[in-house]
């Protein structure tokens, strides 16, 4: 069914205010998303918020836990086709499997040049392959090349080269 613009203008909206005194664990929000589930997902520097319309469930680094995200500060999230949740972060990534509630964390490994780029996460996007690709704070770009199971197999860095004009 569709509408025309002026009968969307006269639809009735109703915005809701969510503040800390709300349960939200900081008021500075970096970037939100609504899953596929209708859960709305707040990033902030003080942790990863999910919202159900009435309460609050925080996600935040604990160094007790080694599969709880990599850093508090979160600034992309991302929804891939296959229904996981990717969670950018200023020390990795997380992904986040909504049926289990289990999170698996990516860290730069600097032995490894597979591993995800050392400065922190800016942004991610899934493209129409369903390719996941994540934007580093330091300008590089990370493709996310990803296992059946939507896991990450290995990170392919894209960095600027001086020397070379066809790097990004």
């Amino acid at each position: 069914m569709a509408f025309a613009p002026s009968a969307i203008a006269q639809m009735p909206f109703a915005a809701k205010r969510l503040t800390v005194e709300h349960g939200l664990s900081q008021n500075s929000v970096q970037t939100l998303l609504q899953d596929k589930r209708g859960f709305m997902w707040f990033a902030t520097s003080d942790g990863l918020n999910r919202y159900d319309g009435y309460t609050f469930t925080i996600y935040r680094h604990n160094d007790a836990d080694s599969n709880s995200l990599p850093h508090n500060w979160i600034a992309g999230l991302c929804e891939t086709r296959d229904g996981m949740l990717w969670i950018g972060t200023a020390e990795g990534v997380a992904m986040l499997n909504p049926k289990t509630q289990h999170l698996t964390v990516y860290k730069h490994q600097p032995t490894n040049p597979e591993s995800i780029s050392p400065d922190g996460v800016l942004s991610m996007r899934e493209d129409r392959s369903g390719v996941l690709w994540i934007g580093m704070r330091q300008g590089g770009l990370c493709k996310v090349e990803r296992a059946p199971d939507g896991s990450a197999k290995r990170f392919v860095r894209y960095l600027h080269e001086s020397n070379n004009p066809q790097s990004i």
